[in-house]
């Protein structure tokens, strides 16, 4: 009878590692916050090297990113990561089946006007803009079971431009 008792009781504190199936995942999306990400610089060339005339178009600097979701649980709280992130992407209203696919940032640079025998450079800077917040399993309580991180995009600005030696 012991050995029985002692097997229900492991067993018991076994299922109860995380939220059931059954459990909401509530994700507190009105109270996230925006979070800018390092900021990384890349140069962009123009080359008009071998012509005899002025470059004149517009160009286009793109950057692939996806989307992406970090879950931290609250300290001695298990969660099924999965679960939250799926959560996630719905209340942003990120598609579950695309959500690993490569997102384009592009960022459209004024109309080049390179003269013939010169290449222009052009430095672009990007910036991941990410999404913060708390979650809750079942009903709110007012202490989550954790924070997420949500990738929402990829900015991108033009912050130099300047003729190659």
């Amino acid at each position: 009878m012991f050995r029985m008792s002692a097997f229900l009781l492991l067993l018991l504190s076994l299922g109860c590692g995380g939220p059931s199936v059954d459990e909401t995942i509530v994700i507190n999306k009105d109270n996230d916050k925006e979070v800018l990400g390092a900021l990384t610089t890349e140069t962009f060339r123009v080359d008009n090297s071998t012509g005899t005339e002025p470059m004149t178009s517009d160009q286009t600097a793109l950057k692939q990113y996806t989307h992406r979701v970090e879950v931290i649980p609250a300290a001695g709280t298990a969660v099924d990561t999965d679960r939250v992130r799926t959560e996630v992407f719905l209340a942003y209203n990120i598609s579950t089946e695309s959500r690993e696919l490569p997102k384009d940032a592009a960022c459209a640079l004024t109309r080049v006007n390179v003269p013939p025998g010169n290449v222009y450079l052009y430095d672009i800077e990007w910036q991941e803009k990410w999404r913060e917040g708390t979650f809750d399993i079942g009903q709110p309580d007012g202490t989550p079971e954790g924070t997420y991180r949500f990738r929402e995009t990829l900015n991108c600005r033009i912050v130099g431009a300047r003729v190659e030696p």
